[in-house]
């Protein structure tokens, strides 16, 4: 369940401008004073929720929270990940021509153009689907930083709902791992997502259709489109699980579970998840992800709080959909800008 937008929409609406660093650097004032003088405890609640000031800035967290805590392995990483994703999305995006609705989108029988392109070069396009597969990574990478800056400061003080002590390295690769895969609880609902997104009706080639296609501003062959979105998409959906699991079950669920009861955090934490997808995604979808939080959540609940089994399920239902659709209709795959069918 993505929270941006595979697409932000027929306009490019990548984050704009930059703000200034006296407001980012007061943010990290206010973060070191209020983190520096709590108990462990206090602090593994206080970062992650803070970390929304950072969310007004626009500016990658930079693994504060592991500085504070003198963690520089970890808290480098954030730093470097965070800030070069971030400066990417706006590099690739600072250019970006913004009046597409001028110009038609013509497509033919044997050539289908993507409608989100009307008005750019492929070049252009390229820039503007890799400027926000950027912007995605550096989202996620803020909320895996978040959730592990909590697990760290959580471990220095017993509590009742145990922490996953899980690399963040281990969970990203939770999804190749047989103990998840085997796992009925994993494979059912992840053949479930696939086999729904055969339902509906698709008026565009299929991938067996077509001959060429322009993919990130290269003309390739579909089986090169489909090796490259393949392993884009799932080093995107692989992140994108760890983040969202790690944020939403391991620490909103946990730490609901602890100060209220595991019922409540179960519930509270679906619907919250649920929530965070309406502004993007609309009512109906926030429905279905509700759902599917409820449901990771009584995984996690259930498997005395195995995040790494919640990021298996989180990564299928994603991942399975994504590239049925590819084959179904490449069009909308990212960074495809033409498909020929001659």
């Amino acid at each position: 369940m993505a929270l941006l937008p595979r697409l932000p929409g027929e306009v490019p609406n990548c984050r704009k401008g930059n703000v200034g660093l006296k407001h980012f650097l007061r943010s990290v004032l206010v973060l070191s004073i209020v983190t520096g003088g709590l108990s462990a405890q206090s602090r593994s609640t206080a970062v992650p929720l803070l970390y929304p000031l950072f969310e007004e800035t626009g500016l990658p967290i930079c693994g504060i929270g592991h500085f504070l805590r003198k963690d520089y392995v970890d808290g480098s990483f954030f730093a470097l990940t965070e800030g070069a994703t971030y400066i990417l999305s706006q590099s690739l995006s600072s250019n970006m021509k913004r009046d597409t609705t001028a110009y038609p989108c013509v497509s033919t029988r044997s050539v289908v153009y993507r409608r989100e392109a009307r008005g750019l070069s492929p070049r252009e396009f390229a820039s503007y689907q890799l400027a926000g597969y950027m912007f995605q990574t550096y989202y996620n990478l803020r909320l895996a930083d978040a959730f592990t800056t909590y697990r760290d400061y959580r471990a220095e003080e017993p509590h009742t709902i145990p922490t996953t002590r899980e690399s963040a390295f281990s969970l990203l690769a939770s999804p190749l791992d047989w103990k998840y895969i085997q796992e009925p609880a994993v494979f059912l609902p992840a053949l479930a997502a696939a086999g729904a997104s055969f339902l509906g009706s698709e008026h565009n080639p299929s991938m067996l259709d077509a001959r060429t296609l322009n993919w990130f501003g290269l003309n390739v062959s579909p089986a090169e489109a489909t090796i490259g979105s393949t392993t884009l998409e799932a080093f995107g959906f692989a992140l994108l699980s760890v983040a969202e699991e790690g944020f939403f079950r391991g620490v909103l669920q946990t730490e609901l579970s602890e100060r209220v009861s595991p019922d409540f955090g179960l519930i509270a934490s679906s619907i919250l998840f649920g929530a965070a997808h309406y502004p993007v995604h609309g009512l109906s979808y926030s429905i279905r992800a509700a759902v599917a939080g409820a449901y990771l959540g009584w995984q996690y609940k259930d498997s005395h709080y195995d995040l790494g089994r919640c990021v298996a399920i989180h990564f299928y239902i994603d991942f399975l959909p994504a590239i049925i659709d590819l084959f179904r209709n490449p069009v909308q795959a990212r960074g495809v800008y033409t498909v020929g069918c001659e």
